[in-house]
């Protein structure tokens, strides 16, 4: 069984429900909820569960909970890491529904880490950002995953994990800004938010997806991509049918 931390994105409410909706089986418990993540247990992987939830933006491995972060020390997180002395470590974390002052405290740590890194022999980079959050960007782009430290803030203590998966931002660009026919006034509809709206409808893939106004077909397509066999779309304008399926088609 696997525990995670689920961080939800623009929409954190509506990421809750899209959440509790796939994760409704036997197998799936609700561990803690909180304003912007939720932690679960379920025997699916971070890897499948990332590819399908359109609200969140990155999947933690749950280590433990702490009562103070001076719990944290260089010696424990190095024992969070991957670590090869044949290639540089890229680490980092992330601090969540905290303060500035504590994710300075913790990246005087960083710091520190680094340091000790390189005295035992090992190359190591630490990566930072101008806010408390990595983001997907940042962690995929400089090798983070299995490498960043997943911080959250929950009154009274912290949660700690280790990010194993972030959205596919390069993914969603492409099926949102160059997919062939794309209609700025009919189609704004979000790849993502789309594929939210569909996963709330249910998890199961057997069901029947209607669109009854299909615009440049967003829905039609992520439903094609989360696996739904019997989908049907109608619009009243004859481009919108016809950007549809040339969309679809590629």
């Amino acid at each position: 069984m696997n525990k995670y931390i689920f961080i939800f994105g623009t929409w954190p409410e509506i990421s809750k429900k899209e959440i509790a909706s796939i994760l409704n089986s036997a197998d799936d418990g609700l561990e803690i909820s909180g304003p912007n993540f939720a932690v679960y247990k379920t025997k699916k992987t971070a890897e499948e569960l990332q590819k399908i939830l359109g609200g969140t933006v990155k999947i933690a491995k749950f280590i433990k909970k702490i009562d103070d972060l001076e719990e944290l020390d260089s010696r424990t997180w190095q024992s969070y890491l991957n670590l090869d002395a044949n290639k540089k470590t890229h680490f980092g974390f992330s601090l969540y529904n905290d303060s500035w002052k504590n994710h300075k405290q913790i990246d005087l740590l960083a710091c520190e880490l680094k340091k000790n890194l390189k005295g035992q022999g090992y190359k190591a980079r630490y990566v930072s950002s101008r806010q408390k959050e990595l983001s997907s960007v940042i962690v995929k782009k400089n090798e983070l995953l299995g490498q960043e430290l997943v911080i959250i803030k929950n009154d009274p203590s912290f949660i700690l994990g280790i990010t194993q998966s972030v959205q596919d931002f390069a993914s969603y660009s492409s099926r949102d800004f160059s997919r062939p026919e794309r209609d700025d006034r009919s189609g704004m509809l979000p790849p993502k938010l789309a594929q939210m709206m569909i996963n709330l409808a249910g998890a199961d893939r057997n069901k029947v997806i209607l669109d009854p106004f299909c615009g440049s077909g967003t829905v039609l397509q992520e439903a094609l991509l989360l696996g739904f066999k019997e989908i049907y779309g109608a619009d009243i304008s004859q481009k919108a049918i016809s950007d549809s399926q040339e969309n679809i088609n590629w």
